[in-house]
């Protein structure tokens, strides 16, 4: 009589018979995958992604370095200045109160430095900012430029070659176009040092003007409906 049992193979014995049983087969799938990672380095900083998992949203990318925009417009002020020879800005700040106020629409056309003159109010370019002052002393060959706005106690320092950009030849208020005073009399230049002293003062012009510029808005606004 034959032995029924038949002789097994020399691997036979560590298979284990497949059940059929997907949810088994896909966690020894998983167990295996989630074995430690033998190599160090490659292992994850958990360190990280506890900390970002409890704050409920990933990690902040590094920004990349921007340039600020009051560079790009400066910039870009110049160089239609260089191209066209006329550019409009619209006035910042105080110092130059109380010839012109913040939100004026300047003019600015280029204009050689020999046909300058004193009390001429300027565009100039300093340190990557742009600055609209007046000029105190008469250009002279071969000499810097000296400026001071209408509303600071002391003049700036003087003007770097190349750092004159152009003059300030109409401006714009409120809707009325009007030449800048090419003289500062003495009564505005008091006014002007005492808008710079005095705080409550300059608030108090500051606004009124944007007051008025509110009304001549609406009244503007009121005939452009009625035609």
């Amino acid at each position: 009589m034959k032995n029924s049992t038949l002789a097994k193979k020399p691997g036979a014995s560590r298979r284990r018979p497949c059940d059929g049983n997907p949810m088994r087969s896909r966690r020894s799938v998983l167990s295996r995958s989630l074995k430690p990672w033998l190599w160090p380095v490659a292992r994850p900083d958990r360190s990280i992604i506890a900390r970002s998992s409890r704050r409920g949203r990933s990690l902040p990318e590094p920004e990349a370095p921007t340039v600020p925009i009051e560079e790009l417009k400066l910039s870009l002020a110049v160089e239609m200045l260089q191209r066209c020879g006329v550019v409009c800005i619209r006035a910042t700040g105080t110092s130059m109160l109380p010839s012109l106020f913040p939100g004026d629409l300047l003019t600015v056309k280029a204009t050689p430095r020999e046909k300058l003159h004193k009390g001429d109010i300027v565009l100039i370019v300093r340190d990557a900012r742009a600055f609209v002052h007046r000029l105190i002393i008469e250009p002279k060959p071969m000499s810097p430029l000296q400026t001071r706005g209408d509303a600071m106690a002391q003049a700036d320092p003087p003007v770097a070659e190349g750092g004159l950009c152009g003059r300030v030849v109409e401006v714009t208020r409120n809707g009325r176009t009007f030449l800048p005073a090419s003289r500062l009399t003495a009564t505005e230049r008091a006014v002007g040092l005492i808008l710079c002293y005095c705080d409550r003062l300059r608030g108090w012009l500051l606004a009124l003007h944007a007051r008025r510029s509110q009304a001549s808005a609406r009244s503007m606004g009121s005939l452009e409906v009625a035609s």
